[in-house]
């Protein structure tokens, strides 16, 4: 369906954010990608990833910034 496409972009975008872009923080990216409040995109990358956000950014960051 259109929405779980849309779910499924929204998580590809955020994870590229959250490994490329460290400036941003999690709040930012959250309004970014439309999300009305920081603890829904929270919560919806948690439900797709297994972690909340910021646990994703350290443990996969340092394994990205090596690979580049």
């Amino acid at each position: 369906s259109y929405t779980r496409l849309a779910d499924q972009v929204r998580f590809e975008v955020a994870s590229d954010l959250l490994l490329t872009k460290p400036e941003l923080g999690i709040t930012q990216i959250a309004y970014e990608l439309g999300y009305r409040d920081p603890g829904s995109f929270s919560r919806a990358f948690r439900r797709r990833a297994g972690m909340a956000p910021a646990t994703y950014r350290q443990r996969f960051a340092s394994s990205s910034s090596s690979a580049a």
